[in-house]
């Protein structure tokens, strides 16, 4: 299969090959990755352009440092601290983004719109958030995501850098997902069979479904985050470093982060 670039999905339909390809992948295994997704200079763009954020001034990120269930509540006095996960990062809001910024394009590009609606089956629409719509997101030496399931269905992750071999950051999930329940308000009650299978994984004593996919820079992966529970494994070593960026879509027009949200990943 060729490899499909930004600059193709204007071309493309849902009788695309590559486009059933992406959905059947979505389906069955909970993600499709879009590899080779921007050109490599695109991507030497973006590693510039995080990096020179970063370092330029302290208020261009913000460190978020949090304890957390693997539903993303905070702990209680009844929560198994066995299953207690840490998750640190710093991120790059969408306000400090330079109006010309690749990553701004491709976010609003109508081809990538139309591209996820194919691959998910329904409408989505870029999140109007003046802070989390696109971000990135910087993971230095110690920094991870715990094991946890998103609050919203899907995530849109493009990597931008990552580290050298051995140099940890990589992206895993658990292979189980989460039974489907008709109301989604109820996906923070986990079936007691169920939970008990990701409690294991959590507590690091099951590693027999966990996957890890081959991911790459400049590639995009679509994944079902409300389904599967996932981590990103902490980076290891001093001048280490990952960044992605998210890109955030929704199932209705005029989405924006609660208060709390913001405060906790911006900051502000």
């Amino acid at each position: 299969m060729a490899l499909l670039t930004f600059e193709d999905l204007a071309a493309l339909d849902a009788g695309d090959a590559q486009v059933a390809q992406f959905k059947e992948d979505y389906r069955r295994q909970g993600y499709c990755w879009l590899p080779s997704f921007v050109s490599s200079d695109v991507v030497q763009q973006l590693q510039c352009e995080a990096a020179r954020l970063f370092e330029a001034s302290a208020d261009n990120s913000f460190r978020s440092t949090e304890d957390h269930t693997i539903t993303l509540d905070s702990p209680s006095a009844h929560t198994d601290t066995a299953t207690t996960q840490q998750s640190s990062k710093c991120l790059i809001a969408q306000d400090r983004l330079p109006t010309e910024s690749q990553l701004l394009r491709l976010f609003r590009s109508p081809g990538l719109i139309r591209l996820l609606s194919l691959i998910i089956d329904r409408p989505v629409y870029c999140s109007d958030d003046p802070l989390g719509g696109v971000y990135y997101n910087v993971f230095e030496e110690g920094d991870a995501l715990g094991w946890h399931f998103d609050r919203s269905p899907f995530f849109v992750n493009l990597l931008v850098s990552l580290p050298s071999e051995g140099g940890g950051g990589q992206f895993e999930f658990f292979a189980d997902g989460r039974p489907q329940q008709e109301d989604a308000d109820s996906d923070d009650v986990l079936p007691p069979v169920y939970e008990a299978g990701v409690a294991r994984v959590a507590r690091g004593e099951d590693v027999s479904k966990v996957v890890r996919p081959p991911l790459a820079e400049g590639g995009i992966i679509i994944f079902q985050g409300r389904r599967y529970m996932h981590r990103v494994t902490p980076v290891v070593g001093a001048g280490e470093r990952r960044i992605n960026a998210i890109l955030t879509y929704a199932d209705a027009p005029g989405f924006v982060l609660n208060t709390y949200t913001r405060q906790t990943f911006f900051g502000r």
